[in-house]
């Protein structure tokens, strides 16, 4: 009898400890799941959470071009590879957005899959590096307590280099920029999740 107290008392301090350790931490330290980091760095595939709980979808193949688009589903978010820095992210660094995923996409268009904002559509779409107009500020909030290297999950700003306007979701499934910024968040990505 001595022994299942024993056992069912270790058990519950095992659970115990377990649930403090995650309430104590909070779901950021178990945002990075691939690598030993919970940073966010150059070379990394993300998914991308707007505060509105819309992410990033995969491409639309619209009449011209493949155009961003959002989703409400995780399930089906779009994957972007981080191009620019090297190692950790830091604020006010310059990203390229590049799509991950190009399933169905015509093989001429391969190429162009950097996410961007040009003048000839307010519909944001993928194009090959055009200067500004497919590099992104990453800022954090005025508000931001943060500090060091960007972290899964942070608050960020993604402002277009080219129209110093934000990324932002449309009410009709697809991002545009506009000049008053909305959060995003960075999401690790692991195949194996």
């Amino acid at each position: 009898m001595q022994k299942i107290f024993r056992f069912h008392k270790t058990l519950s301090c095992a659970i115990f400890i377990t649930i403090s350790a995650f309430l104590t931490t909070g779901s950021r330290a178990l945002a990075a799941k691939c690598h030993a980091t919970d940073n966010v760095q150059g070379g990394d595939v993300v998914i991308l959470q707007e505060q509105t709980d819309l992410y990033l979808g995969t491409a639309y193949s619209g009449a011209k071009y493949y155009y961003l688009t959002t989703t409400p589903d995780y399930n089906i978010a779009g994957r972007h590879k981080i191009q620019g820095p090297v190692g950790d992210l830091s604020d006010r660094a310059t990203i390229h957005l590049q799509i991950v995923d190009k399933n169905g996409w015509d093989q001429d268009w391969l190429a162009y899959n950097l996410a961007g904002a040009f003048a000839d559509s307010t519909t944001l779409y993928y194009w090959t590096d055009y200067a500004a107009k497919s590099n992104w500020l990453v800022e954090r909030p005025g508000s931001s307590t943060e500090v060091g290297p960007i972290k899964y999950g942070e608050q960020i700003y993604l402002k277009n280099g080219s129209y110093s306007e934000y990324l932002v979701s449309t009410s009709d499934g697809y991002t545009t920029t506009e000049s008053t910024p909305r959060s995003w968040r960075f999401l690790e990505y692991c195949p194996d999740s």
